[in-house]
């Protein structure tokens, strides 16, 4: 199985991240929020996740420092630190922050992934948003919800959420993935994939951020 995932990861990429991203704004969230409360009543929920990316003008040293009190107040867990980067890991989320110097402005991604059933995409973007720098600019998140399948309407239930006539498909080995535009906006990107432990579907919005 390792050697469909090599194939088949740049093949979904060059699909979903054609053209510039877009900010998201916080109907996306809410759109990706509820298609992920849909999916999740009779499929097994595997994880969600979120990314934010932003920039400051604090020095990476203070932001990294920033951050890492922020964690240990807000969500009360205890980071490693080492070369600009925080990571934290245990069986039920990792987070992961990267801090560097670019030419004029240094910039900051943060990551987290989660796998307690019990918390959306919202309760995610809101814990963020406590740790993130509040002096930051450009902020920009992504969002993405991974299920099982167990429910043959689950990919239905997805494309009831977009517009038929904005659906852009492929077909990739073992799969197939598709981008569109919701009812209310929003960018959303799908990938549907079998392995032998299951079919899977993955929905993020404006790009699924990490590979599948």
């Amino acid at each position: 199985m390792k050697f469909l995932k090599i194939t088949l990861y740049p093949i979904i990429f060059s699909f979903l991240i054609i053209g510039s991203v877009p900010t998201l704004e916080r109907k996306d969230s809410r759109d990706i929020n509820n298609i992920e409360l849909e999916i999740t009543k009779n499929n097994d929920f595997i994880q969600n996740g979120i990314r934010l990316e932003y920039e400051t003008l604090n020095s990476v040293e203070d932001e990294i420092n920033k951050i890492e009190k922020s964690i240990n107040e807000e969500l009360e867990i205890n980071v490693e630190v080492s070369n600009n980067t925080i990571t934290y890991k245990d069986p039920l989320k990792e987070i992961k922050v990267i801090v560097w110097k670019a030419e004029k402005i240094n910039k900051v991604q943060i990551s987290y992934l989660n796998q307690l059933k019990n918390k959306n995409i919202l309760n995610l973007e809101n814990e963020v948003n406590k740790i993130k720098s509040k002096k930051g600019q450009n902020y920009k998140y992504f969002l993405y919800t991974k299920v099982k399948i167990l429910d043959e309407k689950a990919y239905e239930v997805v494309e009831n959420n977009i517009n038929k006539e904005s659906i852009q498909r492929i077909d990739i080995h073992n799969g197939s993935a598709f981008k569109g535009i919701s009812k209310n906006g929003t960018r959303i990107n799908v990938g549907y994939i079998k392995y032998d432990t299951g079919e899977y579907l993955i929905v993020g919005s404006p790009i699924i951020f990490e590979t599948y």
